[in-house]
C-alpha cells in the first residue's frame, strides 16, 4: 500500500516498490487578456471552472510529477526530473534527493520516512520515465 506525504504545495507518494513521486498541488492557468481600451482582464482557471482544451491541459499538467526517484544503492538514487524545457534521467547522490525534498517544503520527519520507505524496496537499475 502506497504512502502519501503532504507539504504546503507538494504531495509525495511512495509506492510499494519504492518509487517516490513528488507532484505539485492542483495546477492553475493564468489567462491575461488585453482589452482594446487599454484594460487588462486576468482569469485563473482550475479544473473546477474549466472546459474543453483548458480542462484537458490542466488534467495533463496534474499528471506530470515534479520528479520521481528509486533507490539505486550505494547512497545514490535513480531520478527523473522535469527541468522545465529539459529533463534529467540518471543518478543523483543521496544528499541531492534530500535537498530536493527540503525544497518542496517537506519537514525533516517526513523526509526521513520518505527516504526510508524508498530504500526499503529492492535496489532498482533505473527510474521509470514520467509522462
Amino acid at each position: 500500500m502506497s504512502r502519501e506525504f503532504k507539504s504546503i504545495k507538494y504531495v509525495a507518494i511512495v509506492s510499494d516498490d519504492g518509487l517516490i513521486t513528488v507532484r505539485n498541488g492542483p495546477k492553475v492557468l493564468h489567462v491575461t487578456e488585453f482589452k482594446p481600451d487599454g484594460g487588462v482582464d486576468l482569469t485563473w482557471k482550475t479544473a473546477e471552472n474549466s472546459t474543453g482544451a483548458d480542462l484537458k491541459l490542466l488534467r495533463a499538467m496534474d499528471r506530470m510529477p515534479v520528479f520521481m526517484a528509486t533507490w539505486a544503492g550505494n547512497k545514490r538514487w535513480n531520478v527523473d526530473i522535469d527541468c522545465g524545457f529539459q529533463r534529467f534521467n540518471g543518478t543523483k547522490p543521496h544528499g541531492q534527493l534530500v535537498k530536493a525534498l527540503e525544497n518542496c517544503d517537506f519537514d525533516d520527519a517526513q523526509i526521513k520516512e520518505i527516504v526510508a520507505l524508498g530504500k526499503k524496496a529492492k535496489k532498482q537499475d533505473y527510474c521509470p520515465r514520467q509522462w
